[in-house]
């Protein structure tokens, strides 16, 4: 009778073991998953990163050339009707350097 309920006590010792090992490979997966996890959200917070600083930089490039050409006043027709011949071409040139700035600060 003894021999029988040792055996049984051993079964289950034995079986609560597997259990325990069974649990613990899910629970080293459960952690590699976790880190991959991690890793794929700080990848995408860099990339946020890299965008929000990208916005900025072309924000920094348009509010300076918007501030100026508030100063303007310009018809149906595209023309400066403010500004003199040499000034037209100023203002010009001033817009192709922010254009180039905010290109060459995305690449």
């Amino acid at each position: 009778m003894k021999t029988v309920q040792l055996e049984k006590l051993k079964l289950r010792i034995v079986n609560q073991v597997e259990n325990s090992d069974a649990e613990e490979k899910c629970l080293g997966e459960y952690r590699r998953e976790l880190e991959l996890l991690m890793q794929e959200k700080m990848s995408h917070v860099e990339e946020l990163r890299q965008i929000h600083a990208d916005i900025n930089a072309v924000r920094l490039k348009i509010i300076p050339l918007h501030n100026f050409l508030l100063n303007f006043d310009f018809s149906a027709d595209g023309n400066c009707h403010q500004a003199s011949g040499g000034e037209q071409t100023k203002i010009k040139d001033h817009g192709e350097s922010i254009s180039r700035g905010i290109c060459s600060s995305q690449r």
